[in-house]
């Protein structure tokens, strides 16, 4: 495949499977790896609802993959229990704010996304992005945002944070 921009790598939780996007195609492609870490194409399949989708998590349990897609504002879910090698997608939540999906990661619990989007693109109106949203998991994976959300991240104009880190609450 030439020209493709695989990002937000991820792997399966229990199986040797790994996830990518293929931002510039919004398709996502599995691969399976061995013992020497060789990696094997398993299928290429449609991101249907995204347009470059780029990071990609995985839940614990190894039942729901998440797609932040940077061009269409929003978040797709995939249900990848009833087979990991072919996800299918469940749902795509447009965020409640424009902005980018640029960088976001699962709270310990397994019950929150956080999600920064930013204002990447001119498309976004100026004084827009540079948010940070919460997105509520269901216990079917599936996504809602909270009400409170998105909160906007105090930052100059033209400033662009890529980066989240969770940090667990010490117990």
């Amino acid at each position: 495949m030439p020209n493709v921009w695989p990002a937000g790598l991820v792997s399966h939780p229990r199986l040797k499977l790994l996830y990518a996007q293929l931002a510039n195609l919004s398709e996502t492609i599995v691969y399976r790896w061995d013992d020497h870490a060789r990696l094997t194409f398993v299928r290429v399949l449609p991101n249907p609802h995204s347009f470059l989708p780029c990071w990609t998590h995985a839940n614990a349990e190894g039942t729901r993959m998440y797609s932040g897609n940077a061009g269409s504002d929003n978040v797709t879910v995939f249900d990848i229990a009833r087979d990991p090698a072919d996800p299918l997608e469940i749902q795509a939540l447009r965020l409640n704010a424009p902005g980018n999906p640029w960088n976001f990661q699962i709270d310990p619990t397994g019950r929150v996304i956080f999600l920064i989007d930013m204002r990447a693109v001119r498309q976004i109106p100026a004084g827009r992005g540079n948010q940070l949203h919460a997105l509520r998991i269901a216990a079917d994976g599936r996504l809602t945002e909270e009400r409170s959300s998105p909160v906007n991240i105090p930052v100059p104009v033209g400033t662009n944070p890529i980066g989240l880190a969770i940090v667990p609450e010490p117990h």
